[in-house]
């Protein structure tokens, strides 16, 4: 019984978050979807492809969110393009920093968000 409760809620959920998703992409929203990496920010350190440890704790595992580029914004090495993307576009944004990992490092123009759910 309670297997079927936690799939229950699951499924409800999951439909939860297609219908806000659908909602946004029926006003006009790009949507994509990010991902939670687990990054060894300790042996990136050590093998001197990164300077810092950005403030982890020894022991803890490190999981930033690594985000898509944003629509008209040119890709970073190891990135898909955008959704619609144009490299031609003249009014394309350069593309982020690929600093640790592609998608770790980004900023957001005013019309954008960054929506975390789960």
């Amino acid at each position: 019984m309670y297997q079927n409760q936690m799939m229950d809620e699951f499924i409800d959920h999951n439909s939860k978050i297609n219908k806000f998703v659908s909602t946004l992409e029926e006003r006009g929203f790009i949507v994509q979807e990010g991902e939670l990496k687990y990054i060894d920010i300790l042996k990136l350190v050590s093998e001197g492809v990164v300077d810092n440890a950005m403030g982890n704790h020894a022991g803890a595992p490190y999981s930033p969110f690594l985000l898509p580029p944003a629509p008209n914004k040119h890709p970073a090495e190891g990135q898909e393009p955008p959704i619609g993307y144009d490299p031609n576009n003249p009014a394309n944004y350069p593309p982020n920093i690929n600093y640790v990992a592609p998608g770790f490092t980004y900023k957001l123009r005013p019309d954008e968000a960054v929506v975390l759910i789960g």
